[in-house]
């Protein structure tokens, strides 16, 4: 018994350190198209938005920037967000604008403008 037991050690070790190469090897090419998707997605989500000036649509707008990863684009569609919910004293909308605001500036490293 004891003899079988040594005799199936060293495939054991050999299908762990197979597994183990698997396991790390290279990233497939099915993980670059699975962004190019996301972002064509997320493209096509920021299309289908409103372009009205609401808190709720530009919040919507901001987020969908940063996930692309343009957050001065985003930055500039906050500011007439904001002017916007000044003007109708939406002060819920502008609360929020402002934390999306801030959440931006640190994003850019910019945490002075936050």
């Amino acid at each position: 018994m004891d003899a079988r037991r040594t005799a199936e050690m060293p495939r054991l070790l050999l299908s762990y350190l197979l597994l183990a190469v698997v396991a790390c090897g290279p990233a497939t090419s099915a993980t670059t198209r699975d962004v190019a998707y996301r972002t064509e997605t997320l493209e096509a989500e920021l299309a289908g938005l409103p372009t009205d000036g609401s808190p709720g649509s530009t919040l919507l707008r901001s987020r969908l920037l940063r996930a692309l990863g343009r957050q001065s684009v985003a930055v500039e569609q906050l500011e007439p967000g904001l002017d916007g919910a000044r003007i109708a004293l939406d002060w819920r909308g502008l609360s929020d604008l402002w934390r999306e605001l801030g959440d931006v500036q640190i994003e850019m490293t910019r945490p002075q403008d936050a």
